[in-house]
This record gives structure tokens, C-alpha cells and sequence, in this order.
């Protein structure tokens, strides 16, 4: 079996409906600004890259339900490397992070402007335990040795050690990367747990593929995405501890 056939929270229709709109004002002002595009997944850029033959290509497929995939890349893979490696220390210092858009996915036939987005993050690695309010009325939490993340109606989030070399080796181990991936293609009504499962593991696939990028030392997320999801994040990690 696969990785991608192992295969999280609850927001109101009316935050939905506010991210979904957000969103496509953002995407709309990143295309006018500037983005590369690709056709059925296969881009020059190791980061964005969701070839049908790789098991996140297979999950992202799952999630658009479409074989042709379009692609918009915001930054190569060395620009998001010299970025990753400088937010780190820039938001080490100031105790928050900010977000990077990675790449966007939509079915290679779809004209709007929705997408399944992907981006990345350093946060204060206080923030990464139980105090995190972020997300509310979750039900779906997920962890494996190291990793931990949850999914609501549209949104995955997943935080990780990444241990850098050289000048950003103290920062990042003060901080956990965090990748979210974003689903605004469909209603969050539409959404139910096979989808927030398949969302996570394809967060899970391209967190990996983002860790080999920016070098990782400790090789994070080397396992295959969690297959249960639990109703609490303590339950999540007393399931990885047994």
C-alpha cells in the first residue's frame, strides 16, 4: 500500500466564507504581481513539484478530483530556501512568524480563482503545544514521532522540527516549521473527515519534501503520514507514545 492510500477542525460558515474571500484576493494579487504557472503538476522546482508518479501528486489528485493539475509556483526553490533560512532567524529574535506562500494546486480545467494552497511558517515553539488557540471546534488531530497537526473545514496544519546548518542553526532550534495547506475550492459544508484525512496527508508528503529542500539535519517526517485521526491532541500523541 501506498503512502498516499494511508492516509482536521470545525469553523463557522461565516469564517469560511471570510477566508474563501481573503484568499481570493490574495491569489488574484499574486498572479497580477507575478507567478510561475505549470501544466499537470510537473514544474522545474523541486518544492511545487506534484507529479502524478509521487505519492503527494497522487493525494492532491484525490483532493481536486482531476488527473491534470495546475500549478502556480511563488518561489523557486532557491529564493524559498534564502527566505526560509532568513525568516528563521528574523522571527527568532522577534518571537512570531510569518508566512511564506509555497505553490498553489487547481484542477488544470477550473478558470476561478480558488486554489488548494500550501505555506510555510516559523513559529515560536512555545506556540506549537496545547496553548495554540488558533483553529476552534477541532475534531480532527493527528501525530506521528516528532510531528504533530490538526484539520478544520478547509485548513491543515502540521509543526516540525527542522534543525538548519550555519548561520540559522541557533534560530532553528528555538522555532518548529509549521505548513498549512488551504482548501478553498469547496463549501465547507462539503468537507467531511476523508477529506480533512486526505488534506493532512498531503500536508504531511509536502512538509517532507520541503524539509529534504531546505536540508534538514534531523530528517523530519521520514514516516508516512498518520492514518487515524483523534478528537484531541492529547490523544494523538499518547497513540504515537504506545
Amino acid at each position: 500500500m501506498s503512502e498516499a492510500e494511508r492516509l482536521p477542525q470545525r469553523i463557522s460558515d461565516a469564517q469560511f466564507r471570510g477566508a474563501r474571500g481573503l484568499f481570493a484576493v490574495t491569489a488574484l494579487f499574486l498572479f497580477v504581481v507575478g507567478c510561475s504557472s505549470g501544466a499537470d503538476g510537473q514544474v522545474e522546482d523541486r518544492n511545487c513539484d506534484v507529479a502524478a508518479s509521487s505519492d503527494r501528486g497522487e493525494v492532491l489528485r484525490r483532493i481536486l478530483g482531476s488527473k491534470d493539475v495546475g500549478v502556480d509556483t511563488f518561489s523557486g526553490d532557491r529564493r524559498f530556501v534564502e527566505k526560509m533560512r532568513a525568516r528563521v532567524i528574523g522571527d527568532a529574535s522577534q518571537g512570531a512568524g510569518h508566512p511564506l506562500a509555497a505553490c498553489a494546486f487547481y484542477p488544470k480545467d477550473y478558470s476561478g480563482v480558488q486554489r488548494v494552497r500550501v505555506e510555510f511558517e516559523w513559529v515560536p515553539r512555545s506556540d506549537s503545544g496545547p496553548a495554540r488557540k488558533e483553529l476552534r471546534g477541532g475534531d480532527s488531530h493527528y501525530a506521528t514521532a516528532g510531528a504533530q497537526g490538526e484539520s478544520s473545514a478547509f485548513i491543515s496544519r502540521l509543526r516540525f522540527d527542522c534543525r538548519l546548518s550555519g548561520d540559522a542553526e541557533e534560530a532553528s532550534r528555538s522555532m518548529v516549521l509549521q505548513g498549512v495547506v488551504s482548501n478553498t475550492l469547496k463549501d465547507s459544508s462539503e468537507f467531511d473527515q476523508a477529506d480533512k484525512d486526505r488534506r493532512f496527508s498531503f500536508l504531511h508528503l509536502v512538509s517532507r519534501n520541503t524539509a529534504e529542500i531546505l536540508e534538514c539535519e534531523n530528517d523530519p517526517l521520514a514516516g508516512p503520514p498518520p492514518a487515524t485521526a483523534y478528537p484531541t491532541e492529547a490523544e494523538a500523541e499518547a497513540a504515537v507514545r504506545r
